[in-house]
């Protein structure tokens, strides 16, 4: 079986020293968990990626994001790992068997992620069960940018990992000559599982930013909600879609766990050795009570999608009428705009037509003391006052 690991700039340090079987200042081997090392048996690690990329696996690292110009944050992952588990069913198979297994893996890995990438590929023979850390960097092909750059989100998409195991079985099956085991139920299940453990991680985080918008989001007045509470419910809106599309998620990794279970049980069946009978019985049980566990789950999950759809619909309906209360404000507003420029055009109106009337008389009568000649120049000055005005304070008289 295989697992796969995103690691950021932080982490690579510690996770490279590790498979190299570096030791500390102490003198002590780099662990990653638990892992119990039979030191006696380190000797028998190899690289099978030595000749491909001879450089110390840091630095290799740094010159890869130095090229391609990877962005200078901490939560970039730079680099990917995937943990080829030697399958059980090979253990009594000779070592150069074994090492054929590794070297097969090795070059579907790098047939898949790109020689260009890979970092190194050593295997452990001094652990529990062989196992091979192929790590790489997530470099992909940018078609928009038109570069290679790193984005270990899609080059590690969630479409890759749920066709990888089909893939790697399929070729492994095609390389060895027979079915090598890497593909089985508790493989299907253990994924399913981990996919879930991840669902229910997103849904605890949409939850709690729920909790806080619905904690900030007053009761709704008298014309509705104000643009930042409108803006709050569509957020409200786009996490209760989320949760829903992780609910249906979560239903299809029940039905890829109940697959993998099937699967279990024909191999007991199908098991012609009593000793491996009574290790798959045991195995099916514990798929059994993983499987019932997983049901369990989903149930809780599928009762929680009925109940944000719920809301998610009275989201919808409240937001609809809080526009249509906006939407009818503004045209009355409108209207009541338009009134007050009607009645006030009609009062300018009223009023210059008053001053014009008034002038005039006023002009007439002053003329007609004045003689001819002063009579001209007081009608041209009357002409220069009135282009003023109208300059001035935009008048037509």
């Amino acid at each position: 079986m295989a697992n796969r690991e995103k690691y950021t700039r932080a982490s690579v340090g510690h996770m490279c020293k590790h498979y190299g079987r570096l030791k500390d200042e102490k003198g002590n081997y780099y662990k990653f968990g638990n892992q119990d090392i039979d030191y006696e048996r380190t000797h028998l690690n190899y690289n099978l990626a030595a000749n491909d990329q001879p450089k110390d696996q840091q630095q290799f690292i740094k010159e890869r994001m130095e090229e391609l110009k990877c962005l200078n944050r901490k939560d970039v992952n730079v680099m990917m790992s995937w943990l080829v588990t030697l399958p059980k069913e090979m253990n009594e198979k000779p070592m150069s068997e074994q090492r054929k297994f590794f070297e097969k893996s090795y070059e579907f890995l790098k047939e898949r992620y790109g020689a260009d990438n890979v970092v190194s590929a050593y295997v452990h023979m001094d652990e529990s069960q062989p196992h091979m850390h192929f790590a790489y960097t997530p470099v992909c092909w940018d078609g928009k940018a038109e570069r290679y750059r790193f984005n270990a989100k899609k080059v590690g998409s969630r479409k890759d990992l749920q066709i990888f195991h089909k893939d790697f079985d399929e070729e492994m099956t095609k390389q060895m000559g027979y079915i090598t085991g890497v593909r089985n139920g508790a493989t299907e299940i253990n994924q399913s599982i981990h996919e879930l453990k991840a669902m229910q991680k997103k849904m605890v985080e949409i939850d709690n930013e729920l909790d806080k918008i619905r904690s900030e989001m007053p009761q709704k007045g008298v014309l509705g909600y104000n643009k930042k509470q409108v803006d709050s419910l569509v957020r409200e809106n786009e996490l209760l879609r989320k949760q829903r599309l992780l609910s249906s998620e979560s239903q299809k990794a029940l039905e890829t766990a109940n697959h993998g279970l099937q699967n279990q049980i024909k191999h007991l069946k199908s098991s012609s050795s009593v000793k491996k009978r009574k290790e798959l019985v045991v195995q099916v049980k514990d798929l059994q009570v993983q499987v019932i566990e997983l049901r369990k789950q989903n149930e809780k999950l599928e009762n929680k999608n009925t109940e944000l759809e719920n809301k998610a619909q009275e989201i919808w309906d409240s937001a609809n009428y809080s526009l249509k209360s906006y939407t009818d404000e503004i045209d009355n507003l409108k209207s009541e705009l338009e009134e007050y420029k009607n009645f006030y055009d009609r009062v300018i109106d009223f009023i210059r037509n008053m001053i014009h009337q008034g002038l005039d008389q006023i002009v007439d009568l002053f003329k007609s003391f004045l003689e001819p000649h002063q009579v001209d120049f007081v009608e041209q000055t009357i002409d220069e006052i009135e282009e003023e005005l109208e300059e001035e304070y935009e008048l037509e008289w």
